[in-house]
């Protein structure tokens, strides 16, 4: 392997490195500020709820409340994935972001149940709610939760931590556009049934949106093939290169929600240790810029050894 190559490659990872830092920075600082902005806000919808008898407020303003668990828990996992790798967690701290985006999604599921059962209680005895005290606080519940969910969006970067809170502050804004149409119906037509309607609706999103974060986040941790990659096509790629014969043992998983992994062994038929080892930068650089596959453990064989290896077609 020649040094500019190799040069090439260090400065490569060297800026990766550097732009994930910064990248996570700007979303530890995003979840500061959305942080004390939740906690005005859950105060002010919970207030709201039992001053205007509101079930749609109270139903967002203890989603907001998880929201609050869900920042602290996912400032927790960023300072995590601030810490170095140790001898015993050589990965580092990756996955702590995944562990906190799960939780957040057993809250999300754990808080709509009970609001989901008030809600049916109060379909078969509505009771008087205040709709434009319900609609001013709703409103001012969207704007925020709108603006917070921009700025998740923007800073995100594939991060399923970041994305449950997104999760949160999106089904948040819903559910405060569920509120201010609960609140008009009730100010203009007396409609109090829009109440409870609204806060199934809201608890029923909050439900999906937390059983679409376990099943993203346990796929992450069972290491199942990251669905945005698409393993045969990996093969191909690796096949299609010159100098591989076969591939097999190719193995696909996420170190974390945005850092995708692979291992394989290819047969590079006639090969010196030189030659060898020039050729696995090779694939390491072709899996980075086709796949984004920053970590790769590439184990070299001069000949077929095994059943299940897929040959180079001819």
């Amino acid at each position: 392997m020649d040094h500019s190559s190799h040069e090439n490659s260090f400065h490569a990872h060297a800026s990766h490195s550097h732009d994930l830092s910064n990248i996570r920075k700007s979303q530890k600082k995003a979840l500061q500020v959305i942080l004390v902005v939740n906690i005005a806000l859950v105060v002010a919808q919970v207030i709201g709820g039992f001053l205007f008898n509101s079930l749609a407020l109270l139903a967002n303003g203890i989603h907001v409340l998880g929201d609050v668990a869900t920042l602290i828990i996912a400032l927790v996992a960023a300072n995590l994935l601030e810490r170095p790798a140790t001898e015993r967690y050589s990965f580092g701290f990756q996955r702590a972001e995944v562990l906190a985006a799960q939780i957040n999604g057993i809250i999300l599921i754990v808080i709509s149940i009970p609001i989901a059962i008030e809600a049916f209680i109060r379909l078969t005895h509505p009771s008087q709610v205040v709709g434009s005290g319900v609609v001013a606080i709703a409103l001012i519940s969207l704007v925020v939760n709108t603006l917070a969910a921009f700025v998740l969006a923007k800073v995100g970067n594939g991060s399923l931590n970041i994305k449950a809170v997104f999760i949160h502050m999106a089904t948040d804004a819903l559910g405060a556009v569920g509120a201010v149409i609960a609140g008009i119906l009730i100010i203009f037509y007396k409609y109090y049934f829009a109440d409870p309607i609204a806060s199934i609706l809201i608890t029923g999103l909050v439900f999906w949106t937390g059983w679409a974060l376990l099943r993203d986040t346990t796929d992450v941790l069972l290491e199942a093939a990251p669905r945005e990659i698409d393993s045969s096509k990996v093969a191909e790629s690796l096949l299609a290169l010159p100098f591989v014969s076969a591939v097999h043992h190719l193995h696909l998983w996420n170190l974390a929600s945005n850092t995708p992994a692979l291992s394989a062994h290819l047969v590079m038929e006639d090969e010196t240790l030189h030659e060898a080892q020039f050729h696995v930068e090779q694939v390491k650089e072709m899996l980075s810029n086709s796949f984004d596959i920053g970590h790769a453990t590439i184990e070299v064989e001069c000949h077929n050894c095994e059943i299940d290896t897929a040959p180079k077609p001819h």
